[in-house]
């Protein structure tokens, strides 16, 4: 998989050993206010092998803790 970063942007990495996906990282700080939403520039451009798909998922903590649920499909 080739990614390629915008300066500014942090490496996708896994925040622990165990874990199943990578994390991303905003740019910038931004807010999300009750029953509202937001996007997020990460800065990361990621090319997908033909076949298959990224998910972009909201961390456990964030939906238990914050509300906070979201889900992406991003195709090849």
């Amino acid at each position: 998989m080739k990614v390629m970063l915008e300066d500014g942007a942090y490496m996708p990495e896994r925040g622990h050993e165990t874990d199943a996906g990578i994390d991303l990282k905003a740019m910038h700080g931004q807010r999300v206010m009750p029953h509202s939403s937001a996007v997020f520039h990460t800065g990361v451009h990621v090319e997908l092998p033909k076949g298959t798909a990224g998910l972009l998922v909201s961390k456990s903590g964030l939906n238990v803790k914050k509300d906070i649920t979201s889900t992406g499909l991003i195709d090849a």
